[in-house]
């Protein structure tokens, strides 16, 4: 094995199991190559050999994440497909394992998200992007996603799991068929329909796709390597669960395919692969292009509808507001589409934008109602007209219900100075008519029948002393 550098095993930060023993003594562990050994062995007859062996370490816990991204589905949002790849490694570049899946996985994420923004594609089911963390130690992350969301297993129709793909021969492995579909089938053709060479293997056990594929068996595996009942031993097995990776991986794969792969050792990086001809650039390309063309015929295209948002209401709570105090504005947006969408909204005081709202979901064919809060401390004083903005729409034809104009303007005016608003002068004094209106609508809540809340200064749905003292500080003010 003279050609081989070290290979690392994905046991060696478990914190229990028969292979975890250095981590629970806390001892640092390193290794002397082949080369090494002819070195010390050249030289034991003509000098005396010794070395220092210095291994940097750091023993530590800490909390690791699953990172997750959506696209919602437009016609069954609840049912999803789960794109995925783990991002962790082992002692080494991990390049192909699993640098490839990750990258493949934000690859799909952008691509999709560019389509639908574009509006070329419209997932029939919401399209989950995870990077699972842990793989190499026992698929703690898959395995903790299921136990996170084990009520919503029954929703998810495929999980395309990318594991060491871009070396030179694509494999799917095997599942059975449900609901309709066989997914190894499904990514089997894919890849013919792209004259990209493809073939099935017996499921891999050791990838993130497993846990799903038989959640008792990944719960009592996770509670082997880490002491930890994972309580997932009744979830809804998703059979639809298949793992895309490639070969050759090991270097073992020498004897039987004729050329090594190199994961789990230090050869697993950029320029190895470069320099051995093994993880190629236009293999991980086309494998995934095999996964993007699975996914979209798991989750076809919904139909084309009229894509338009309308605004149909802006309400400012209050037509008084303090300097330095807020207030809120509720803004109604109409759906005329079908499918749900996620809309940009801009509110505006006369031409400066108070707020916006970043995709914000409005339910297909329906009105739905948000809530701002405008803080006028870097307001001059003055009156405002109050409107907003719905950002346009991929291919949206109907533009000229997207801005709307409030008939309510807004006076920023002296904290206290409320009473005179009333009657449609504004005076821009604070003074006893003002405390004595306050006083009148003593301790009247949001519910009161003779609630105004131009009284209530500091906006907490209540008239009391806290908005009497308030004018009391600004007693006799002006503009």
């Amino acid at each position: 094995m003279s050609f081989t550098p070290p290979m690392f095993g994905s046991a060696g930060g478990l914190p229990l199991g028969s292979n975890s023993y250095f981590w629970n003594l806390q001892i640092p562990t390193g290794f002397a190559g082949y080369d090494d050994g002819i070195v010390i062995r050249n030289r034991e007859n003509s000098i005396n050999v010794s070395a220092r062996v210095t291994i940097p370490s750091v023993i530590s816990t800490g909390t690791h994440y699953n990172v997750v991204g959506k696209i919602r589905g437009y016609v069954d949002p609840e049912k999803t497909v789960i794109i995925s790849g783990h991002y962790d490694t082992v002692m080494d570049g991990g390049f192909c394992d699993n640098g490839a899946g990750t990258a493949g996985v934000l690859e799909l994420a952008k691509t999709f998200t560019d389509a639908v923004q574009q509006g070329l594609f419209r997932p029939t089911y919401t399209l989950l992007f995870i990077a699972f963390t842990g793989e190499e130690l026992g698929l703690a992350g898959s395995t903790n996603y299921i136990a996170q969301h084990k009520i919503n297993m029954t929703n998810i129709k495929a999980v395309i799991n990318l594991d060491c793909i871009g070396s030179d021969d694509f494999y799917v492995s095997q599942t059975d068929p449900v609901n309709g579909f066989d997914l190894d089938q499904v990514v089997l053709q894919a890849a013919a329909d792209l004259g990209i060479n493809a073939q099935t293997e017996p499921s891999q056990g050791d990838s993130d796709h497993a846990p799903f594929i038989d959640p008792a068996w990944a719960n009592s595996m996770y509670f082997a390597c880490w002491g930890i009942d994972a309580q997932i031993t009744d979830a809804q097995p998703v059979q639809a669960s298949a793992c895309l990776f490639s070969y050759p991986l090991v270097y073992s794969a020498k004897w039987s395919l004729g050329t090594p792969g190199w994961i789990h050792t230090s050869w697993d990086n950029s320029t190895s692969t470069t320099t051995l001809n093994w993880v190629e650039i236009v293999d991980l390309v086309n494998h995934i292009k095999i996964a993007a063309l699975a996914t979209i015929r798991v989750s076809p295209n919904a139909p084309e509808l009229p894509r338009n948002v309308a605004v149909t209401g802006i309400t400012p709570y209050k037509n008084v507001v303090g300097q330095n105090y807020t207030t809120r504005i509720n803004v109604i947006v109409q759906n005329q589409g079908g499918y749900a969408e996620y809309v940009n909204i801009t509110i505006y005081a006369n031409s400066t934008a108070i707020s916006t709202l970043y995709n914000t979901q409005v339910p297909g064919s329906t009105l739905s109602t948000f809530t701002i809060l405008w803080n006028a401390s870097s307001f001059i004083m003055g009156t405002y007209v109050i409107s907003m903005d719905v950002w346009l729409l991929p291919h949206e034809t109907n533009t000229t219900d997207n801005t709307f104009i409030s008939a309510t303007q807004v006076h920023v005016g002296i904290p206290g100075d409320v009473s005179s608003v009333n009657s449609g002068v504004y005076d821009g004094t604070v003074n006893m008519r003002d405390i004595a209106y306050m006083i009148l609508l003593f301790n009247t809540k949001s519910t009161s029948s003779n609630w105004n809340p131009n009284a209530d200064v500091n906006d907490d749905d209540t008239v009391n002393m806290r908005d009497i003292s308030i004018a009391i500080v600004d007693f006799n003010k002006h503009e």
